[in-house]
């Protein structure tokens, strides 16, 4: 309230000027001073913009560093700075210079981050389980560690690292082509960027030196400069569609895919399935942990070895996991395959926990009889 005062103050300063014979002019609103100089709000983050507005009395000159110049005595400019900034005000008279200061704080841009060791195998029936070594691939090329959002106006840089090197290997294969054959073999490393803002959603996949982009506008690849590999280091350039646009959430994956579709297509095969298909993959971030799966023997005698097996989805939650059986009879195991023998007769609920690394839980139960 007391700016806004301020400001109807200065704008009314020369009207009163007329009237100073039999109005007494407040001294502070006709020496030369510097009232106000702020911007807001004082923190963004980077591609965000911010108000700078300043009030000056009296001053025969206005100037503001940092490119903006000469200006009025009472103002405001919209600001993109893409780094924490000082802004000096400066002001003049015939005999006096003044100055003032205004500090806006950019925050850097998304990052996002990824465990290491979280490489999963998915099988052709969809199951999952965390692997470090495959003799078709150095893992380490696939396990993402971390991805950066920065925006600059309109443009957009992506970064994507991995533990390894990017790899780059096979072609862009697009799946829905009329030359596409379906008795082919499959064998590529892919790389990905999920980018959603406020108004449209972009997919770009990199493949062996060749990068597609998707937007709500359309497909295309990108000329090659605006992508580049180099090391652990994907980095990718583009325009958005809008200036208005604001971030939302990144996500990114990468996948190495080795499959023979001849025999992924013969029914005849069924056993070979598993021997032609690998499908290694890691994402960030994962979604909430889930698919939990725990299974035993409806029924089992007293002393006997119960076989207890569970599956957990290693693309969802933080790992590593920890594991925890309760088998309903004050018995527990930290195995994630366990097995177990009952001493009495009955009918028991065995429960599977698993835990990850950022404490979150998911659980599935059964049930069992056990008869003497």
């Amino acid at each position: 309230m007391k700016k806004t005062l301020v400001i109807i103050g200065v704008c009314l300063l020369s009207t009163l000027s007329f009237f100073s014979g039999c109005v007494n002019v407040p001294e502070e609103l006709t020496q030369f001073s510097i009232i106000s100089f702020d911007v807001e709000p004082g923190i963004i983050n980077q591609g965000e913009y911010a108000n700078l507005s300043w009030v000056v009395i009296s001053a025969s000159s206005v100037n503001i560093d940092n490119g903006i110049g000469i200006v009025a005595l009472t103002g405001h400019r919209i600001i993109q700075p893409t780094q924490t900034t000082t802004y000096i005000l400066t002001a003049s008279n015939a005999t006096t210079t003044k100055s003032a200061t205004a500090v806006i704080t950019v925050k850097p841009g998304k990052t996002i981050t990824d465990g290491i060791g979280d490489v999963s195998s998915i099988d052709s029936e969809g199951d999952t389980v965390l692997i470090t070594y495959s003799p078709e691939i150095d893992v380490d090329n696939l396990d993402l560690i971390e991805a950066t959002y920065t925006l600059q106006g309109t443009q957009v840089t992506l970064t994507l690292q991995v533990n390894g090197l990017i790899q780059n290997q096979g072609e862009l294969i697009d799946i829905n082509s009329e030359d596409f054959d379906m008795n082919s073999t499959l064998n590529y490393v892919q790389y990905g960027f999920n980018l959603t803002t406020s108004s449209d959603d972009y997919n770009i996949l990199y493949v062996n030196k060749t990068c597609n982009f998707t937007s709500n506008a359309g497909s295309h690849n990108l000329p090659s400069s605006d992508f580049s590999a180099n090391g652990n280091t994907l980095t990718v350039t583009f325009t958005l569609t809008s200036a208005d646009e604001t971030y939302q959430s990144l996500a990114i994956t990468s996948a190495f895919t080795k499959i023979n579709l001849s025999v992924l297509h013969d029914p005849s095969s069924e056993g070979d399935i598993d021997k032609t298909f690998i499908w290694l993959t890691d994402s960030a971030p994962n979604p909430p942990l889930a698919d939990v799966y725990a299974e035993a023997s409806n029924v089992g005698s007293v002393g006997e070895t119960i076989q207890f097996n569970a599956t957990v989805d290693t693309t969802t939650g933080q790992p590593p996991y920890t594991y925890h059986w309760d088998f309903g009879d004050q018995s527990t195991s930290a195995v994630l395959n366990p097995t177990h023998v009952y001493t009495k007769a009955g009918h028991y609920t065995y429960t599977f926990t698993v835990t990850d690394n950022a404490d979150a839980t998911a659980s599935q139960t059964g049930t069992i009889t056990i008869k003497e």
